[in-house]
Order: C-alpha cells, then sequence, then structure tokens
C-alpha cells in the first residue's frame, strides 16, 4: 500500500516542489527582463537593489594586487634596460591610492578638445560618429536582448551597460547581436583592446537616475562617449568630470578622463540617456608605451 501512496504524493507534490524552486532561484538571481524599447521599466525595487557585479578577478572594483605584482614581472622581462619605459616602471613602484596605475603626464584635462589630439584619433571619431544611424539600428537590436544586459548601481540609482569589450575581451555574442557596432570597432586604430583597460559598450541610463562620483582605474586611458539618444533636456541630463560639466549631443564624441572623479545626473529628467562608449589610449604615450602596456597588462594576466 505504501507504494502506490508515494507515487500519488509524488505527482501531487512535484508541480507544487517544481513551482517554489523556480520562485525562490528568481528571487535570489533576478532577471532583468524589460520591454524592447526601454531597459529602465521593468524594473521592481526589490530587482534594482540586488547587485550583480560579484567577479573576483573584475579589475574594475578593487585593486588586483596580483594583476600589479605580475605587470611588474612582466616590466622586467620587456623593457631591456630602456629609459622610454620609466614612465610605466616609475608608476607601478609608486601606486596610487585612487587608481590601479597612475602614470605621470604634462597635461591632465578632464575633457579633452579633440583637436587637441593626433589625426589618426580624430579619423577614429569621426567613423563612429558617421555611423550614427547604424549605431542607433544596432542599439534597437540590444534593447530587444534584454537578459544580455548588465547592471551597475544600487537601488533607483541604476543603470545598465551592454558590452561588447570587457576588460579587453571581446564579448562575441554580444557582437554578434550588433555586427555593425562590432565592425566598427574592429576597425578603430588607437582603442584599446587585449588589455584590461580597454572596454567598449552601449551605456543606457534611465530617466530620474543619479551615478554617484566615482573614477576609472588608470589615465592611461580616455573613453570616448558617442551621444546615440540624448535627451533634450540638458539642464537635468549632464555629466561632471573633475570640475568640467557638460551634456551629450547625438552624433557627436566626447573625449573624458575617466580616471578624474566623474558623476551623470539625469535627476527630474523624463528621458533615459543612451550612448556608445569606447576606450582609448591616452594620446600621449608613446608607441613603445602602448605596446609595453598592452603586454604586462594583458587579458591572459587577467585570468
Amino acid at each position: 500500500m505504501l507504494g502506490p501512496v508515494l507515487y500519488a504524493l509524488f505527482w501531487v507534490g512535484s508541480p507544487w516542489l517544481l513551482f517554489f524552486s523556480v520562485f525562490l532561484y528568481f528571487e535570489q538571481f533576478p532577471v532583468f527582463s524589460p520591454p524592447a524599447k526601454k531597459p529602465s521599466a521593468a524594473l521592481t525595487p526589490r530587482r534594482k537593489q540586488k547587485v550583480l557585479c560579484t567577479s573576483w578577478n573584475c579589475v574594475r572594483c578593487a585593486k588586483n594586487e596580483t594583476l600589479l605584482e605580475s605587470a611588474k614581472q612582466a616590466l622586467e622581462s620587456t623593457k631591456n634596460g630602456s629609459e622610454d619605459l620609466k614612465r610605466i616602471e616609475d608608476a607601478l613602484e609608486r601606486k596610487d591610492e585612487d587608481l590601479l596605475l597612475k602614470l605621470e603626464f604634462p597635461v591632465e584635462a578632464p575633457i579633452w578638445d579633440l583637436n587637441d589630439v593626433p589625426d589618426t584619433f580624430r579619423t577614429d571619431f569621426d567613423m563612429l560618429a558617421n555611423a550614427l544611424e547604424a549605431v542607433k539600428e544596432d542599439c534597437q537590436k540590444a534593447f530587444d536582448c534584454p537578459s544580455m544586459w548588465s547592471r551597475n548601481g544600487l537601488g533607483e540609482n541604476t543603470w545598465f551597460i551592454f558590452p561588447f569589450l570587457n576588460q579587453g575581451v571581446w564579448q562575441d555574442e554580444h557582437c554578434s547581436v550588433c555586427p555593425r557596432i562590432a565592425s566598427i570597432l574592429y576597425r578603430l586604430r588607437h582603442s584599446i583592446s587585449d588589455c584590461v583597460f580597454g572596454n567598449a559598450f552601449i551605456s543606457m541610463i534611465p530617466s530620474d537616475c543619479e551615478i554617484a562620483e566615482h573614477c576609472g582605474l588608470t589615465n592611461a586611458r580616455l573613453r570616448c562617449h558617442l551621444g546615440v539618444e540624448v535627451p533634450e533636456d540638458s539642464e537635468h541630463c549632464y555629466m561632471k568630470v573633475g570640475d568640467k560639466k557638460f551634456t551629450w549631443t547625438n552624433g557627436e564624441c566626447i573625449l573624458i578622463d575617466d580616471s578624474l572623479l566623474h558623476s551623470v545626473s539625469l535627476k527630474g529628467c523624463p528621458d533615459d540617456r543612451t550612448v556608445l562608449v569606447v576606450d582609448f589610449w591616452q594620446p600621449l604615450l608613446s608607441e613603445q608605451e602602448r605596446l609595453c602596456l598592452k603586454t604586462i597588462f594583458s587579458t591572459s594576466n587577467n585570468g
């Protein structure tokens, strides 16, 4: 008699067990599931409180002593007594309280005038700006894949990224969703790839969001923002870098030093803001220094 009873209990209880298992899973690991156009619309308060970045090897979230030590060792075998790499050697020895790597440059600017960078850099920026319509179309494809977005921030102040290049590593699945953006990124001459300092992603900040002051991990790069879908309300949609404040324009590139403290505010703005972000080498670096940094901070040293 016990067999039939257990059999009946199994068939009666299994659906409920499955239901509660699924329920508890999604409570613990909520899925980002917005409608096709705007990632902000479907976020519940509970989902906004979740912190998704738990990667132990995220260079962006904490100084990685192992990575720094590996870079020092790699530099010793790379420099061969060359004084041309002394700026990098000094930075590794000095260490910085705020940045993973801080190099000494003769000038520092929160926002760079595109006329002050080499012509080959401007060619890259022109390529991005001229591809605005293609970028817009691919951004919509990204919005149609809500589960592929990553979340940053806490509570109401949460923003989202769709990464093509994450700490120097190409995200093939994301690139396949937005092939035209990926094609452009592959052709840029001065963007950073195969190095942990390099990132490229769509950034979507929801309406009424504020991002507190923070800084990037190194001044060996400059960060380019291409305005893709920018609210017209410039009074309530802006970014501060150091002591400078600016707003974005659709189809225009802005070049910032994200190693400086920077923040974003859409407080009171009714619309979301979307830009394409690409990391470039600092123009004051020599070719030898760029190659050195790419070698000693290669993606293979971060895994």
